[in-house]
């Protein structure tokens, strides 16, 4: 038996011009035993690459010195395609990091840096890094050119689509890991929108059954007198138009995974069957008395409380607890903001390359609208939104002003995000929220409230300018002032202690 080989120490890379933000960088990997090297310009970097220095990852200033960060990045992939980058950015540059990733970078860290996140991150660079080595072990392939690690191959494929730094979407991944090579039944519980069946991908392409049919079936989509035949499949002329036997869809999922989404449409008499399919493994098509057999791992979700349903006496309280085995419960984005902006950066990415369109940038004041917004749609809601913004607007930048009404004026956002994780993105929704009292996020939503939040994030928005903040609004300066004294709002946002009208900064 050979031995076991001794994993690399983990290496970084830090390319920063500012000495004190590279030896704080320093002074958190020494302590974490990473291997580092510093470069303080782009001439020593390069040079680090020409002695074919090894790295797991790259910590890179946007700003790096006097090189163009998105040059940099892109010549950096030429030399370098499967080393991980993540961007160091300030909050005014916030923008430029997501153009950053979407030149090619994996991710950013926003100043002050945040210790926890950046340890994230070099954990995550050591899990691909192992993951790939583990996979050259069994195939016999070839390591990556130059690095030992493949942020495209084993952390992006790997986790299928679930895109997000906040610690919801990271407990996510590790729970999907951790479950996905086992045979357990699976529950996925979430509102619409919030990426079931994306979920219910990643559980396949993570398992045993990888190489095996993926089928997702919708019940709520069916016609009632359909969803036996398609579930179970049926024999011909066992009703009227089956002029032909079918296999239903849990045969035609041998060897995979069969995805029920909306399970909580399924009526009692079916429910009972796929009870017994559970339990046995058995089942049979319509029109037919044979029992067959099928090896599928089910994987259910719903955005109902089919506990209460159980209650109700609509779900079967049997099957309920054979589904439930593992219940995955996902957030709403409104829960994770700082899942936004890599999200955004994901579906621009993804758009642009299926319409064959060069990509936009979203200005400051639109992410920081993007960040602060419920999204009661989730995932899909901001998808939509992205494609629709992408498309439509003129110009390469997306300023506040593209931005869809509800999302612009901010309406609802405090109301419905609540405590907000930490995070960078949560620091950025924050800067835009200072000085906002518990009073105000607690809006009952009629006209008035909302005209009040609307020209209180207009000002917040130009800094107290009233002019701007009307212009911003579409509305003229004596409506603004009107209205500022009618809901006694003084231009820095806070009560009105004098006339509007007396407080113009212009």
């Amino acid at each position: 038996m050979q031995p076991t080989a001794r994993k690399p120490p983990t290496r970084v890379i830090i390319a920063d011009d500012d000495p004190n933000v590279a030896r704080l960088l320093a002074y958190h990997l020494k302590s974490w035993r990473v291997d580092h090297s510093v470069a303080l310009n782009k001439k020593e970097l390069l040079e680090l690459f020409e002695r074919d220095e090894l790295a797991d990852l790259l910590l890179l200033d946007v700003r790096f010195g006097d090189s163009d960060g998105l040059e940099l990045i892109r010549d950096i992939r030429q030399r370098r395609p499967n080393l991980p980058i993540v961007v160091i950015t300030a909050y005014g540059t916030i923008d430029l990091a997501i153009s950053a990733i979407k030149s090619g970078a994996r991710d950013f860290l926003v100043k002050p840096i945040d210790s926890n996140r950046l340890k994230s991150l070099i954990d995550e660079a050591i899990e691909t890094r192992d993951a790939s080595a583990a996979r050259q072990v069994r195939t016999g392939a070839e390591p990556p050119s130059a690095t030992r690690s493949s942020r495209t191959e084993a952390t992006s494929e790997a986790e299928h689509g679930i895109i997000g730094d906040s610690s919801a979407t990271q407990d996510l991944v590790r729970l999907i890991r951790r479950v996905a090579p086992t045979e357990a039944n699976i529950l996925i519980l979430g509102e619409s929108g919030t990426g079931k069946e994306v979920v219910a991908r990643a559980v396949h392409q993570l398992s045993r059954r990888r190489s095996g049919p993926f089928l997702p079936l919708n019940m709520a989509a069916l016609p009632s007198e359909l969803v036996e035949s398609t579930l179970f499949g049926h024999e011909k002329g066992s009703f009227t138009g089956a002029d032909s036997a079918n296999p239903g869809a849990v045969e035609s999922a041998e060897g995979g995974t069969l995805f029920l989404d909306e399970i909580g449409e399924m009526k009692l008499d079916l429910q009972a069957k796929l009870l017994r399919f559970l339990q046995e493994r058995t089942f049979q098509r319509v029109g037919s008395s044979k029992p067959r057999k099928a090896d599928v791992r089910i994987v259910a979700a719903t955005n109902r409380n089919l506990f209460d349903q159980v209650l109700e006496g609509k779900f079967r309280e049997d099957l309920y607890y054979r589904l439930n085995v593992v219940p995955i419960r996902l957030a709403r984005l409104r829960e994770r903001p700082e899942d936004v902006p890599p999200l955004i950066a994901h579906f621009l990415r993804r758009i642009c390359s299926r319409n064959g369109i060069p990509s936009k940038l979203f200005d400051p004041d639109s992410m920081r609208a993007m960040i602060s917004y419920p999204w009661p749609g989730n995932v899909r809601e901001l998808e939509n939104t992205i494609e629709r913004l992408e498309i439509l607007t003129e110009g390469p930048v997306i300023t506040l002003a593209d931005l869809p009404e509800e999302i612009r004026y901010g309406v609802g956002s405090r109301a419905h995000t609540g405590s907000l994780p930490t995070g960078p993105a949560q620091q950025i929704a924050a800067e835009s929220d200072s000085g906002i009292s518990a009073s105000k996020t607690e809006l009952a939503g009629t006209i008035d409230e909302m005209e009040k939040v609307a020209i209180e994030n207009a000002l917040e928005f130009t800094k107290g300018n009233v002019r701007a903040a009307a212009r911003r609004l579409g509305i003229g300066a004596a409506t603004i002032y009107r209205k500022m004294k009618k809901y006694g709002i003084s231009p820095d946002g806070g009560p009105a202690s004098a006339d509007p009208e007396e407080a113009d900064p212009d």
